[in-house]
């Protein structure tokens, strides 16, 4: 997501092709803070790259964010947690991120 580089980031985002940029899809990311915490993010309603990322920046521990990655966006964009639950587009997903403490 290259989160410290606000005038290079769109143009590395295309050169590797990411899908949908500027489409409104639903997303997911990984992200880490400077405390070595690590964020996983999954939008509830459909955004375009610039959006999520924006949205990352001012609501996810503003100004201590590190970097992250843009996950697999879309449907399969889910998230199972004992605090909320984001169903996508409701398919089955083989490959999923599960964080242990």
């Amino acid at each position: 997501m290259k989160l410290a580089d606000n005038e290079g980031w769109a143009a590395q985002t295309i050169e590797e092709e990411m899908p949908a940029f500027d489409e409104n899809r639903l997303r997911s990311a990984a992200a880490y803070d400077n405390r070595g915490n690590v964020w996983l993010i999954v939008t509830p309603t459909p955004c375009t790259i610039e959006q999520f990322r924006s949205a990352i920046l001012q609501k996810i521990v503003p100004g201590q964010l590190v970097d992250g990655i843009l996950l697999d966006g879309d449907g399969s964009s889910q998230l199972l947690s004992r605090e909320r639950k984001l169903q996508g587009d409701g398919r089955e997903v083989y490959q999923m991120l599960q964080i242990v403490r």
